[in-house]
């Protein structure tokens, strides 16, 4: 069995050569029992001939995926309801204001008015503040109250101090979020800093609350990431002198390192609005992001706490960060397969309303799955190949063999952290390849929509 199958390289007649040969046409609903012979299914060889001009329409099926999607999503998860109830139309509705804004201010076009988001955000923020502020207080009394012979004891003037520092950052971003929230308007761009800083902020001092073994494991995580660790008197200078960057720090992670610089110049672009951030405090599961994919709106957990993911536990302005990453992947993968396979705004609106199509019909399937162990493994690969590494749901991307070595890794952190048992692959690696091997056998099945989309064979994507 080959590794690939290179569609943009072989001419058209090659590839309709290969219905030629002895090998039994593959199956139109399972084309990929090998993936040398999938161009032999009937629907792909039909799709390749290209008798009639592409019909790029949303179709009455499309339409309908799409409201389906938005109904869940919105329904799911209120806090997001205002963007989620019909992305295309907020998106639209950003991109005006961003227009207009920078008719008024050509140097500052994201200071455009984000105050339906931003006015809930900045209330629910400040609660979080002063939960956190609250608790460093606490804190503090019972670092004065501690026995200064103890073990506890240790570095206490600091701690207090540091603490302290902390309490005043906490209490200018609260400051800052009752004002706004008085004047009943915030902008975009403010939006940006303030959640950055927040996440950050809330998290500092629960690192070292973590034990020894997790925070040693985190550092690994953050070499990956490019966390810059600093102390809080820093990142409240930053602060103060609205000193917000997107990343702090170079990735140590080759994936990550090669999206930074496009990823932050799309976050930034004077000219276009390419994306929309959302900072959320929402506790939000897998199917928001995989749902989310074939738009350009991303979202960056804001969380008082720590919270377990992808078997690290990241505090506060780790779990940002994290969150921020994946974008940055998404993001780029998302203008990647656009240029490189020369759609116009037709095809790519025309792929966006078919991935809400697979969409549903990918969850659909996986509900059916009735081995935990495979509906487990499906799980945390599809989660890994799409969100984590951040690569479309599109067929094509299924054309290499293998799961290859990244889900690998990620099921060894979460066997080794303890939080694999909820994806049911107690079973180990074997059912990782069983994974991957269904999502292949899914997405390939509709490699013919695909095709008939682009006009053409896919052009392959270089960073599997």
């Amino acid at each position: 069995m080959i590794s690939t199958v290179s569609l943009g390289m072989k001419a058209l007649g090659n590839l309709k050569a290969m219905a030629q040969t002895a090998t039994p046409p593959a199956n139109d609903n399972r084309p990929v029992d090998q993936l040398k012979h999938a161009y032999q299914s009937p629907k792909l060889m039909q799709a390749l001939r290209f008798d009639a001009p592409t019909d790029l329409s949303i179709s009455k099926e499309e339409q309908q995926a799409y409201r389906a999607n938005n109904d869940e999503m919105a329904k799911k998860y209120p806090g997001l309801a205002l963007v989620l109830k019909d992305p295309d139309a907020f998106m639209a509705e950003m991109s005006k204001r961003f227009d207009e804004q920078k008719q008024v201010n050509p140097q500052d076009p994201y200071a455009f008015d984000f105050s339906e988001y931003g006015m809930p955000f900045l209330k629910g923020l400040g609660g979080k503040l002063e939960s956190k502020i609250e608790a460093l207080k606490a804190e503090q009394e019972q670092l004065h109250n501690t026995f200064f012979l103890s073990p506890a004891a240790f570095g206490r003037a600091e701690k207090i101090a540091d603490r302290g520092v902390g309490i005043e950052f906490l209490q200018a971003l609260k400051n800052e979020c009752a004002g706004l929230t008085e004047q009943g308007q915030v902008s975009y761009k403010r939006i940006q800093a303030i959640g950055h800083f927040a996440a950050y902020a809330l998290g500092h001092f629960d690192h070292e609350k973590l034990n020894l073994p997790t925070r040693a494991f985190l550092e690994i995580d953050r070499h990956i990431e490019g966390h810059e660790d600093v102390s809080i008197q820093e990142q409240f200078r930053r602060y103060r002198d609205n000193q917000f960057t997107v990343f702090q720090a170079k990735a140590g992670s080759k994936g990550y390192a090669r999206v930074e610089e496009r990823y932050v110049k799309g976050f930034s672009n004077p000219d276009k609005l390419e994306m929309i951030n959302l900072p959320s405090m929402d506790e939000l599961e897998n199917d928001i992001f995989m749902r989310m994919m074939n738009h350009p709106i991303y979202i960056a957990g804001v969380t008082g706490q720590p919270i377990p993911a992808d078997g690290f536990v990241r505090p506060g302005g780790d779990f940002f960060l994290h969150d921020v990453r994946h974008n940055s992947g998404i993001f780029v993968e998302r203008m990647d397969y656009i240029e490189r396979n020369q759609m116009s705004p037709e095809q790519v609106a025309k792929m966006d309303k078919r991935s809400e199509v697979w969409y549903r019909e990918f969850t659909e399937a996986v509900d059916k799955i009735k081995d935990p162990g495979l509906k487990g493994a499906v799980e945390l690969v599809a989660f890994n190949f799409h969100h984590d590494r951040g690569h479309l749901m599109m067929p094509s991307n299924y054309l290499k063999d293998g799961a290859g070595p990244v889900p690998r890794a990620l099921y060894a952190a979460l066997k080794v952290s303890g939080q694999g048992a909820a994806y049911g692959v107690d079973k180990g690696l074997p059912n990782l390849s069983r994974g991957h091997e269904w999502l292949q056998d899914f997405f390939l099945s509709r490699l013919d929509q695909e095709i008939e989309i682009l006009g053409k064979a896919p052009v392959p994507n270089p960073h599997l």
